[in-house]
């Protein structure tokens, strides 16, 4: 055998360096597929969130305005606040049940009342006990939830 027949061409040194990079490079790719995947998806998921989620704003009397610019409908059923002497970027310590559920049935939205906001009852959220109500004009969140409809079981015979 010759030393010319044991060492490989420039042309099979090649085609190896070539399967080496796309070896290599498989990976690579594919986790960046993956991560350009998954910042997509929670963008359309946080635009979709946004969506579908009431925002709330104060009324020029004191109430408070709740709407949403989908046509879903939505049940509000307590309020969360933060504490008058909380700091501003905790997160919302007192919780009020609504006396009666506010439904929101579309764009249209809904209001709560200066009067029925006044009279709610507001509670700490570590330990159920009553705390004072948010300072007026403090930023108000709604607990809500989405109705979801679905057919009436059919009567089998």
């Amino acid at each position: 055998m010759s030393a010319s027949d044991e060492t490989p061409s420039a042309i099979e040194i090649r085609a190896l360096r070539r399967r080496l990079f796309w070896v290599e490079l498989w990976p690579i790719l594919a986790a960046a597929l993956l991560i350009v995947g998954s910042v997509v998806f929670w963008q359309v998921r946080a635009a979709e969130h946004l969506i579908r989620t009431p925002q709330a704003w104060r009324t020029a009397d004191g109430g408070l305005r709740i709407a949403t610019i989908s046509d879903a409908p939505f049940v509000v059923t307590h309020l969360l606040g933060k504490s008058p002497n909380g700091s501003p970027d905790e997160w919302p310590q007192a919780l009020a049940e609504l006396k009666k559920p506010l439904v929101i049935a579309d764009s249209g939205g809904g209001e709560v009342t200066a009067a029925e906001l006044r009279a709610l009852v507001w509670r700490s959220r570590a330990t159920g006990q009553p705390v004072r109500p948010p300072a007026p004009g403090a930023r108000l969140t709604a607990c809500y939830y989405r109705l979801e409809f679905s057919e009436p079981p059919r009567e089998t015979r």
